[in-house]
């Protein structure tokens, strides 16, 4: 499974339904005179967060169909997932560009802005791949039925052996 591949797609998906999401905020502010208030860009972030932790959680639950425990393999995947993450934030002010430019917002209120929408998505993303948000994996007990089983017969076999011989040479009357 490709998984940085799958996510950077799912990523673009996300920049584009910002995107337009920014164009029907953009078009809907200027019919109504609110372009240079501040709202187009509150608005915009508010899609962006959006729409990012949706697209997100997308790859996030791809990723928990294929991979049943929280070892290497969920390891090597979400960080997969997070570099592609990482991607898309990196590249949130040209994302939000069109909003930026008829918001009339300072340069400080926008990076601000950005990072703080940024971080709530990676802490998001950080609780989901640490296991505290992501579904329950599946026990080891359960993923390997067949071994589980052979393991504790041969271990009960060593430990039925083991009362044998205790008794034979503790209790040689019996």
């Amino acid at each position: 499974m490709d998984v940085k591949s799958h996510a950077l797609a799912a990523f673009e998906d996300a920049r584009i339904a910002i995107r337009n999401d920014v164009g029907g905020i953009i078009a809907d502010h200027a019919q109504r005179g609110l372009l240079r208030s501040g709202a187009t860009f509150k608005r915009a972030i508010a899609s962006y967060e959006t729409q990012t932790a949706l697209f997100m959680d997308e790859c996030l639950s791809r990723i928990s169909t294929h991979v049943n425990g929280r070892g290497r393999r969920w390891n090597e995947y979400t960080s997969q997932a997070r570099i592609a993450l990482q991607v898309h934030l990196n590249a949130a002010r040209a994302i939000l560009q069109r909003a930026i430019e008829v918001s009339g917002v300072s340069d400080g209120s926008i990076e601000r802005e950005i990072g703080r929408a940024n971080k709530k998505i990676l802490q998001k993303f950080d609780d989901y791949a640490s296991g505290w948000t992501a579904p329950r994996s599946i026990p080891w007990t359960e993923r390997h039925k067949f071994f589980f089983s052979f393991t504790l017969i041969v271990i009960g076999a060593i430990i039925s052996k083991a009362i044998e011989l205790v008794h034979k040479f503790f209790f040689p009357s019996y």
